[in-house]
């Protein structure tokens, strides 16, 4: 059982909601930081950093529930089913980050994608000047607390993203619609693209409902991408976009003579 478990890569969402339980749990058992540093055979800092969700392991995450007594798979549960309040960037954070999309990129590779710091710099091509410079920069934003040694904290939680609105989320829509119209006029169609036109004459209640059901397949599969499925588990993204609208006169021809269309 643990032995799979091991193998198993856990969103830092799910991770940060288990670690809140288990901040209780110390609490509820009067447990200090320094006691448990102590417990664990480790520096007081690298609690703070385990508790904060910093390069924690299943292993270590399974020594706290075990020293708060709590059991495994309710809190998993717990942190699987239970939605975070959701927190969206400020206008000025959202701001920055159009102005300068590799900003953007930088805040993306440390916070979603939690790469190494070096390994990041590498692929981005950065040394630790600039390195420094993009880290001063997020952090006279709000999102981090730089430390010595371009060593850093975040200042925000997940899940975060930005609001309806967003200069940043503008810019990249633009740029999604511009490969969904691509994909639909070239008939993209292959085992890693969907694309469908449907012409649709339906009651409006029958639309609603239509809405209704595809809502709810969506979300099931959303709360999966954004709950089990982590960065490391290198897996493929998709960018799903999906629009339903009332047909202009002018588009009765085109539906006349294409009633099934691409699907």
């Amino acid at each position: 059982m643990v032995s799979a478990m091991h193998k198993t890569h856990f969103n830092p969402l799910v991770i940060q909601r288990a670690l809140q339980q288990i901040k209780a749990g110390l609490r509820q058992q009067k447990i200090s930081y320094a006691e448990l540093a102590s417990r664990l055979n480790v520096s007081l800092n690298t609690v703070k950093r385990l508790l904060n969700g910093q390069d924690i392991s299943l292993q270590r995450l399974l020594q706290l529930v075990d020293i708060c007594q709590l059991d495994w798979t309710s809190l998993l549960q717990t942190a699987v089913e239970e939605h975070a309040e959701h927190h969206f960037f400020s206008e000025e954070q959202d701001q920055a980050f159009a102005a300068e999309p590799a900003l953007l990129d930088f805040f993306v590779g440390l916070f979603y994608q939690q790469r190494p710091l070096n390994v990041l710099a590498d692929a981005m091509g950065l040394d630790d000047i600039a390195c420094y410079q993009r880290l001063r920069k997020l952090e006279m934003l709000g999102l981090l607390e730089l430390e010595p040694g371009n060593r850093f904290r975040f200042k925000v939680k997940p899940p975060l993203g930005f609001a309806p609105g967003s200069r940043v989320l503008q810019q990249q829509l633009s740029c999604y619609f511009q490969r969904a119209e691509a994909a639909v006029l070239n008939q993209a169609v292959s085992e890693e693209t969907l694309v469908m036109v449907k012409p649709l004459r339906l009651p409006p209640q029958a639309f609603r409902q239509l809405s209704s059901e595809l809502k709810r397949v969506i979300d099931k599969y959303a709360e999966a991408s954004e709950l089990m499925y982590g960065p490391a588990d290198g897996l493929p993204e998709y960018q799903l976009t999906l629009v339903a609208q009332p047909l202009m006169p002018s588009d009765h021809v085109l539906s006349a003579c294409n009633p099934t269309s691409l699907g």
